[in-house]
This record gives structure tokens, C-alpha cells and sequence, in this order.
């Protein structure tokens, strides 16, 4: 029996897929013949002669493509009709697909194509985009996955490749949704793996490997140990998991000598996700004995990472850190169960900085509860504290809410208007829940304010350190193009009141812009119960 696993994606291969990697390793082991493809690595585009940003791809249920010109249409359909006889090439009885944001549309659109070229084909989905909420409700209705994989995939899709070989049928699969005649049954969770030490390595041998940016991925633990009321990774893997530092230093070597690869991308949620950095610091050790040239990068949580264990990291080949800062505000950051200062990020900064490690920090602005004042607040402490050389790579975001979330599961909580029913029209909005609002959040502030984020950080960096010192010349153009912005933003969605309330607040704050000690001042009228704002500056 032959099983196709795919990726269906056009975004940029920074990395192969490692699930895919993973379940090719057991299958492959359990005597399963199985091709992995990644379309992210195979040029259709090129061939094709164009660009498409899948991004932008939005796709009703009756799985036709919506809201784009009949042009731009075509090219879609011509590069799902290249994959599907790319796959088809292969003769799979399985074909299995990894679904993320980025790629859902197309991995539904394209597995629908299959579906009508072979009709006895058995597809299969799993991924992120396959929690319960959207596996077991949403998917069924487009009609094109016969089972959907809940969590992690490795003991499932074996268990699905052993019945369908056995049978032409399968009726019961632990940790999935089996689709028949349109209707799902739930099968039950499937309990975590435990060991994840005796998972094999995951293949790579079908993967064009220099093709991707950022190497080989490797992941050293599942789930996370924190529980951050957003985030979808506790959704996904349910219970926080470890590998032995053995194992992790024992799939570097392996994947060295099979490969001949020295650069990493750990994949982990964080890699100090557990506030006892022993592991970590057992697995940079190892790394340095073994005398292992590679080099690494991987996110991470601020708050225990000490000035000595970063530089332990950089010696084991630590290169880049990802940090999912969240926010600067330090109740906003407890709302996201976070629990962060604006200190902690700061000296986490500037210690990998004086280890000479490339701090990235993720910002989300507009969670749920934060008011504008709190996002002012937010965005001023940003500004004050600015320092070019440690806040030299900042990317903001939007609030997403994301199905199976504490957010998502409990809007009254957080303030949020959920809508139990969307526009049929646009399927991503049953998959992700924007547009939401809130009491404190309007929609289209949920994309304003990383704009202005995002704006004020770019003329931080254009200002030299003198600058900022005597005048702080960057407020002024940051008014400039919140005033521009919010014009525009009023004849789309009539938002005066927000136009006033923001252009008045930063007014205000301008006026006084010119020194510390009346900056200060300002900051004590505007915000008399929010001293935290200067604890750490002073």
C-alpha cells in the first residue's frame, strides 16, 4: 500500500515539514511505502510564471474561491492541478495532509481535486488546523477528508495505514473524526506519547534539503509547560513533554552524519519552557563536550534565562532567539497569563545582546481587555525605553483568536462579542474567529494598532541615540501617520470617536515632548494610577 504525505503551501520553505518527517520514520518503519512532497521546495510557481500569496486565499463551502479576480482565479486552479498530478504520479491509496493557517484553502481545494481524479483515495488530514472545534465540525462539511487527526499524528496514522490495508473500511480510529455519507463520529482522545525518546528520528531523504532557509528542524519537547490564554499550542499537544538530552544530542549527530547538515531550527514552543532550565543547560553541555560544530536557533519564554546560561547557549551554537514577548504592559500580560515585566524583557534583551545573540521579539497588541489608554500606555513604555542596538528586530501583531483557546472558550471572560455564526462566504473566519471585537477593542483598531506599533518602531531605528535624547523627534511623525491613517480608516468604517480619543491623547502627549521631567509630568496627569510605567527606568 502506498501513502502520499503532503504539504500544500506557497509560502517561503524556511524549514521541511517535521510532522511530515515524523509519521514518513514510523510508517516507513512499520514496512508502509511513503513519499513525502513538499510543494513549498518544487518551483510550480516559477514554472507557472507567477507569484500567489495564498494568504489572501479565502474559499466558501462550497470550496469555490471568493473575492478575487477571475485571473488571479485561474492561476490558483492551474497550480492545484500541477500538484494533483504530481501526487497521483505517485499511485497513493493514502494521502495525508499537513494543515496549517497558511495552507488549509489550498490543501482542501486540492484534496477535493483528488478526491474527483480518484475516487477510492483515502485522505487524510491533521495539523495545528485540526482541533476539535474545527476537525471534528467545519472540515466534515467541505466533504474533502475522510478522517481528520486530532493532535499529534505519529500513533494515529499508523493505526489508520494498518486498517485501511486490512480493510477497505475503517470504522474506529482513536484521536480522530471518521467522515461517512458527510456526517462525523469522534472516536475519543488519544492519550499524548509519553516517551517521546522512543518516537524514531524523523526523515528527511525526500526533501530537497538546500532549499530551505534555516536548516534542519529538531524538536526537543511538545507542548508547553505555561498556559498562555491564547495560545494554541497547549490545544495541540495537550500535556507538556521533554526528550532526554541524550536523545536530543544522539538525533544532532544522526542527522549530521546523514545528512551533512550544521544548522538547526528547534521547533519547541520554547525551548525554556519548564522554569527548571536544567534540561537545557544538560543539553548545551552535551553539545560543547561532544565538540558538535552547529549552529541554532529556536523561540523562547522571557524570565529565567539567566546572563550565564545565554552564554552557555551561544557557545553550544545559540545564534537566534525568538521571544514571544507579548506584551509591555504588565496587566495585560497577566490577562494573557503571561506574567512578564517590561524589566525582565529589557535585561533579557541586552543579555542576549552582550552574548551576541539575535533577540526577535513577537508583540500581539489589542488583546481583548486592553483599553486604548492601556494601549498607549503600552506603546509609550516601548518608546521611552527604546534602545536601537537590543530592540533592533520587533514584529507586532494582531490579537487572533484561535479555536479551543481559553480566549475562544470563554469570550464573556474576556470581553469578547463572538459570533456564533459567520459569513458562509469567508471559511477562515469559522477557523481563526476574526473579525471579533470587544468592549475595549473595536475591529478595526485590531489592525490599527500594530500599525502604529510597527510605525513608531521603524522611526526609533531611523533616529540616532542624540536625537531621541534632546527631542524625540519620532512622535511627531508617528502623529502624522496615525492622523492619515485614521482619515482613511473613518471613511471605511466610520470610527470617528476613535479618531478623536487618539489624536487627542498623543496631542496632548507631544505638546511635552521635549524632556524627560515634563514628559513625566504629562504621563502622571494622563495616567495617575499607572506609576508602574517608569519602575524600571528609574
Amino acid at each position: 500500500m502506498k501513502i502520499c504525505l503532503v504539504r500544500s503551501c506557497t509560502d517561503p520553505p524556511f524549514v521541511p515539514p517535521i510532522g511530515i518527517a515524523y509519521l514518513t520514520s514510523v510508517l516507513r518503519k512499520n514496512g508502509f511505502d511513503v513519499k513525502a512532497m513538499d510543494f513549498q521546495t518544487r518551483n510550480y510557481q516559477d514554472k507557472l510564471g507567477f507569484k500567489l500569496n495564498a494568504r489572501n486565499l479565502i474559499i466558501d463551502k462550497k470550496l469555490n474561491i471568493r473575492y478575487m479576480e477571475s485571473a488571479e482565479r485561474v492561476r490558483y486552479l492551474k497550480l492545484i492541478d500541477l500538484w494533483c498530478e504530481d501526487v497521483l504520479r505517485a499511485d497513493p491509496d493514502i494521502v495525508g495532509f499537513t494543515t496549517t493557517w497558511p495552507n488549509f484553502e489550498l490543501a482542501c481545494l486540492l484534496a477535493n481535486k483528488l478526491k474527483k481524479e480518484k475516487k477510492d483515495i483515502l485522505i487524510v488530514f491533521g495539523g495545528p488546523q485540526c482541533s476539535l472545534e474545527v476537525g471534528g465540525k467545519v472540515i466534515p462539511e467541505l466533504g474533502v477528508a475522510d478522517i481528520i487527526v486530532h493532535g499529534e499524528g505519529e500513533e494515529v496514522m499508523l493505526d489508520i495505514a494498518k486498517n485501511y490495508q486490512n480493510s477497505s473500511t475503517i470504522d474506529f480510529i482513536r484521536g480522530a473524526t471518521i467522515v461517512k455519507d458527510g456526517k462525523p463520529k469522534y472516536c475519543g482522545e488519544r492519550p499524548p506519547i509519553q516517551d517521546l525518546d522512543t518516537i524514531p528520528f524523523p526523515d528527511f531523504t525526500d526533501f530537497e534539503l538546500h532549499k530551505y532557509y534555516y536548516g534542519l528542524p529538531i524538536i526537543t519537547s511538545r507542548g508547553c509547560a505555561g498556559s498562555c490564554s491564547f495560545c494554541y499550542h497547549i490545544v495541540f499537544w495537550k500535556k507538556y513533554r521533554e526528550r532526554s538530552p541524550e536523545n536530543v544530542l544522539k538525533e544532532l549527530k544522526h542527522d549530521i552524519r546523514k545528512y551533512g547538515i550544521r544548522r538547526f531550527s528547534i521547533g519547541d514552543s520554547a525551548i525554556n519552557s519548564n522554569p527548571d532550565t536544567s534540561r537545557l543547560e544538560r543539553i548545551c553541555d552535551l553539545i560543547i563536550e561532544s565538540g558538535l560544530e552547529i549552529t541554532w536557533r529556536v523561540d523562547a519564554r522571557v524570565g529565567n534565562l539567566s546572563p550565564s546560561l545565554l552564554a552557555k547557549m551561544r557557545k553550544a551554537g545559540c545564534r537566534s532567539l525568538s521571544f514571544r514577548v507579548g506584551s509591555f504592559n504588565p496587566k495585560i500580560s497577566k490577562d494573557m497569563r503571561m506574567g512578564v515585566t517590561p524589566k525582565q524583557i529589557h535585561d533579557t534583551f541586552k543579555w542576549a545582546k552582550e552574548n551576541q545573540i539575535t533577540a526577535i521579539a513577537y508583540i500581539i497588541t489589542g488583546f481583548p481587555t486592553e483599553t486604548r489608554l492601556e494601549f498607549m500606555e503600552d506603546l509609550l513604555t516601548y518608546y521611552i525605553s527604546f534602545d536601537k542596538d537590543i530592540y533592533a528586530n520587533v514584529f507586532f501583531f494582531p490579537m487572533g483568536i484561535y479555536t479551543g483557546t481559553e480566549v475562544y472558550a470563554s469570550p464573556q471572560k474576556y470581553g469578547v462579542k463572538k459570533k456564533e455564526e459567520f459569513d458562509e462566504d469567508r471559511l477562515r473566519y469559522k477557523l481563526l474567529f476574526p473579525p471579533w471585537s470587544s468592549k475595549n477593542v473595536s475591529t478595526p483598531e485590531l489592525m490599527f494598532r500594530p500599525a502604529l506599533f510597527s510605525y513608531l518602531h521603524d522611526e526609533l531605528l531611523k533616529a540616532d541615540q542624540k536625537e531621541r535624547e534632546m527631542g524625540r523627534p519620532g512622535i511627531l511623525a508617528v502623529m502624522a501617520f496615525m492622523n492619515e491613517r485614521l482619515k482613511s480608516m473613518d471613511k471605511l468604517h466610520r470610527t470617528e470617536t476613535m479618531t478623536k480619543i487618539y489624536s487627542e491623547l498623543l496631542l496632548s502627549w507631544a505638546s511635552s515632548f521635549v524632556k524627560e521631567k515634563d514628559f513625566r509630568q504629562i504621563m502622571a496627569q494622563e495616567f495617575p494610577q499607572k506609576k508602574c510605567l517608569y519602575r524600571f527606568l528609574d
